[in-house]
């Protein structure tokens, strides 16, 4: 529940305390018996008393004036659940009608009134909860209507920097300013000339323009005899006039300090209601006391309890009849002259001091004035907003409108010309989109499926196989070489064979290295011609083998040939080892594209209404820095520091704010909790009327230096509060 609601619950169990209606902690028999005793020297007959007990009876057991039961919703808590307006004015018609056989809403002889005998405490008690109901309308609405306003004071503002936004809001409200002024004009030639319209118009046409002639000349003229002391000439002639920008941001600098102004005027007066409520509060000790023995009390000690609540009741409802009749006024007139007195209004709070206590049924009757003024409050609010506030949603839109219309009438121009290529394309973007949804989503994610249930391999280049039959051949060639070089050892065949299987070729190469030193005699007689004579290479050359060259050549190229397939093999385990890291980078890029694609799509479908939770926590972060300007402001030192009216409303419109953002608080380890109860102390209003064994209840508020450091407490402990 919110801070309103919390506050009216405190002072509701505070009158059942007083007036002992606790049905968990009272004899409600013996209390009712106690309510519904006739004072001294009061008229009335046994069915007069049953009829006005029953219906005061019901309205103090009615769920209007009762503690509403604590909500757990976690997103009220700056939801305000307050009893319905109408059904409270129509408890007090019902109890005032009851109680003295008219309607509330009768002249009354006020003389008469004033020496009404004493009073039932069961009027007293109903009266007290109904000025409570009311009391927490008025806080609620004075709070709902602050936080309202400082929306439109930005857009203002902005508006008011910008030559751009100031000329955009021409534009807003080009139509609103024709229709008015033509309409002014047309009033204006029909009440001269109702017969004949058009003459007239060519009449005020020529009027108009000799009108800026005259205005133009005589702003710019030289005035004969008014001169300067240097040039001669009337600088103040050479100023220009105003362009139509300078008007549009003179006229938006005077609206926003219109809002700003009303809105410190709403602070101080929710600042001011909040300090003092309703005023039972003060006198609760005494009057408990006093009531506990009212079965042996006398009238005099009957009559003493009653002024008490009747005088805390009176200063109550002047106070909120001059809250109420000034914003009325505020909403009324144009001007800003009844806002000069927004930074303190302590006047209200005197003259509500100064208010003698009334008699009951003048107390019924201003509390339904209340009723009355509070059932038209947001009428008059609304209606300063549509003077004030930012231009209505037509006026914003129908120049995006036009343009989007016109926009779209070209498109579907153009989309109708070329159709055929528009079906083309839709089928090419449908075959796009599912082929990549086919080749590049559910089939690396089939892959990867495979690959952790070790299916076959799909990443290798060459078999095991194919690997093996190359190192055979190898060996093979090697040994039937080392044959061929007259190695006829079965042992040291063993050894060239083992020397080939781990890539060694040394008998290959020492002969490689004997025969290259002739590379082309050897490659086509095969013989070394080193140390022979011709005449013995030329009876040889009959008989000659051939050549070991192009053998030895043949037998490394195998060699290399087995070297790049053990580099393939290698390459192949690494792939192996590999391949579910292969599979997800293959689908991570598109999961990445897809998501980001429906979740864009997903915010434009939302409106961006729902706001993240860093935007939250940003607003949360700046309502904490504007409470701590607040109290740091309020904390003067030479004298005890105190929140005005208006530091103590604005104060509370904050609090609100953080209220409302206290869903987007994680509720791990208690932490929303534990922001509500910070907030709470922030707002040390509602708790002080829960204090009803001290006449004193001023000790327990929180002063400015307690409040700033709950705000630095709140920094320290909220990770989401400091700038991350």
């Amino acid at each position: 529940m919110g801070f309103v609601t919390e506050r009216l619950n405190s002072q509701l169990e505070v009158i059942d305390t007083i007036f002992h209606l606790d049905a968990d902690h009272d004899d409600v028999g013996r209390t009712f018996a106690s309510l519904f005793t006739p004072a001294a020297g009061q008229e009335t007959t046994p069915d007069a008393i049953e009829r006005t007990a029953v219906t005061i009876w019901e309205a103090l057991q009615s769920s209007a004036l009762k503690p509403s039961p604590a909500k757990h919703s976690g997103d009220a808590f700056a939801e305000d659940h307050l009893p319905p307006l109408p059904e409270v004015g129509q408890i007090l018609e019902r109890i005032y009608s009851a109680c003295y056989g008219r309607t509330i809403g009768a002249p009354i002889d006020e003389s008469n009134a004033s020496t009404e005998s004493q009073p039932s405490v069961a009027q007293l008690a109903s009266l007290a909860k109904c000025v409570a109901v009311l009391h927490a309308h008025l806080l609620n609405k004075l709070l709902n209507n602050s936080t309202a306003l400082p929306p439109d004071i930005a857009y203002w503002r902005e508006k008011e920097y910008s030559k751009l936004r100031s000329g955009y809001y021409l534009v807003q409200t080009l139509p609103h300013r024709i229709y008015h002024y033509g309409g002014l004009v047309f009033d204006h030639v029909r009440s001269h000339h109702p017969a004949n319209v058009r003459p007239e118009l060519k009449t005020l046409a020529k009027e108009a323009v000799s009108a800026l002639q005259s205005v133009w000349h005589s702003r710019y003229a030289l005035s004969p005899g008014v001169t300067t002391s240097f040039i001669g000439l009337r600088l103040a002639n050479l100023r220009p006039p105003p362009t139509l920008f300078e008007l549009a941001r003179r006229e938006i600098r005077a609206k926003r300090e219109r809002l700003e102004a009303v809105h410190e005027l709403q602070a101080a007066c929710l600042g001011l209601l909040a300090d003092r409520g309703i005023g039972i509060a003060a006198t609760t000790t005494r009057i408990s006391k006093k009531f506990k023995e009212l079965r042996v009390a006398s009238d005099e000690t009957l009559a003493s309890s009653g002024d008490e609540v009747r005088g805390a009741l009176s200063k109550s409802l002047a106070l909120m009849a001059g809250v109420l009749t000034r914003m009325a006024d505020v909403s009324r007139k144009h001007d800003t002259t009844s806002l000069a007195d927004v930074e303190d209004l302590a006047y209200l709070d005197d003259e509500a001091s100064q208010v003698t206590p009334q008699t009951v049924s003048i107390l019924y009757r201003k509390a339904y004035g209340v009723y009355t003024s509070l059932s038209t409050f947001d009428d008059s609010f609304a209606s300063l907003l549509q003077t004030y506030g930012r231009p209505s949603p037509t006026a914003r839109m129908w120049a995006p409108v036009l343009l989007s219309s016109f926009a779209a009438y070209r498109a579907a121009s153009t989309l109708a010309f070329r159709w055929d290529d528009v079906l083309e394309w839709a089928e090419a973007l449908k075959d796009t989109v599912a082929s990549f949804w086919s080749e590049w989503i559910l089939k690396p994610l089939r892959d990867i499926y495979s690959t952790i249930r070790h299916k076959e391999a799909r990443l290798a280049i060459q078999s095991s196989e194919s690997l093996n039959a190359d190192l055979a051949s190898l060996e093979r060639m090697i040994v039937d070489y080392a044959e061929h070089r007259g190695i006829t050892d079965p042992l040291m065949l063993q050894e060239v064979a083992k020397q080939a299987q781990s890539g060694d070729l040394s008998v290959v190469l020492q002969r490689y290295t004997e025969e290259i030193k002739a590379p082309l005699k050897n490659a086509i007689t095969g013989r070394s011609a080193i140390g022979e004579s011709a005449l013995g290479l030329l009876a040889k050359d009959l008989a000659r083998q051939p050549g070991d060259l192009i053998r030895a050549l043949l037998i490394q190229i195998q060699k290399a040939k087995v070297d790049g397939e053990l580099a393939i093999s290698a390459l192949d385990k690494l792939l192996r080892s590999n391949e579910l890291n292969f599979a997800f980078l293959a689908v991570v890029p598109s999961l990445l594209v897809t998501w980001s694609l429906s979740r864009e799509v997903r915010r434009l479908l939302s409106g961006g209404k729902s706001k993240s939770r860093k935007q939250s926590y940003e607003m949360i972060r700046s309502s904490l820095r504007n409470i701590d300007r607040l109290l740091n402001r309020s904390n003067r030192s030479g004298s005890p520091p105190a929140l005005s009216y208006k530091s103590h409303g604005l104060l509370l419109c904050e609090v609100y704010l953080l209220r409302r953002l206290a869903s987007s608080v994680p509720r791990r380890a208690n932490t929303r909790q534990r922001f509500i109860e910070d907030l709470r102390e922030l707002e040390s209003g509602y708790c002080d009327d829960v204090c009803v064994a001290d006449d004193n209840h001023t000790e327990h508020d929180w002063t400015v230096t307690q409040r700033m450091e709950t705000v630095h407490r709140m920094w320290r402990t909220y990770a989401f509060a400091r700038d991350s």
